[in-house]
């Protein structure tokens, strides 16, 4: 879509990352991505999610931590609504165990929800991305205390999936990953900030 590869033209290593999104090398790579200033988020997920799901094989989870984020991806996603699959705990029982066996099925590439959504059985899955991954609302209040970004970092490493963590700015977590190797830094670059 026009005004998707520019999006990550803001970012240094943007491009690299998109266009391995578009070439379907998705895999394996994991990023830590501070969002740009002044730049819809929404817009930055929803370019590299068209990307992957440019190619024939390959779903995508994005895990944010609320109902209103989930409203605002899913109306940026509005063109991969017939390929989308929704999780939210405010979806009610019946509907949301609908969405569920969608993805379950295969029939869906995307799905978009809130903490649980990040155990969603994504059939082939390229790309997991995770958007502010401080808030409180991703941590499982519950035994064993489980994080939503903990459970994609987890699944990366043993599906080898993608894995894109984004943030207006970055947990110690994450920044202890960039700092150890682990993922790469996602950065605005100096003219955009």
């Amino acid at each position: 879509r026009e005004g998707d590869e520019e999006a990550w033209a803001r970012y240094q290593r943007g491009r690299v990352l998109y266009g391995r999104a578009l070439a379907g090398g998705i895999a394996g790579v994991r990023g830590v991505w501070s969002a740009a200033p002044a730049h819809p988020w929404t817009a930055d997920i929803a370019a590299i999610v068209r990307a992957v799901l440019s190619r024939p094989t390959g779903g995508v989870l994005v895990v944010v931590p609320d109902a209103w984020d989930v409203a605002q991806m899913t109306a940026a996603l509005a063109d991969c609504t017939e390929t989308m699959a929704v999780l939210t705990a405010d979806l009610g029982p019946e509907r949301r165990y609908r969405e569920f066996l969608r993805v379950l099925r295969g029939t869906v590439r995307l799905v978009v929800g809130t903490r649980a959504a990040v155990f969603a059985p994504v059939r082939d899955l390229a790309l997991t991305i995770v958007w502010s991954d401080g808030d409180e609302a991703l941590w499982e209040p519950h035994a064993p205390y489980w994080n939503a970004r903990d459970v994609a970092a987890l699944r990366s490493h043993l599906t080898g999936c993608g894995l894109l963590v984004g943030s207006p700015a970055r947990s110690v977590e994450t920044e202890q990953w960039c700092a150890g190797g682990w993922a790469q830094s996602i950065s605005p670059n100096r003219q955009t900030r």
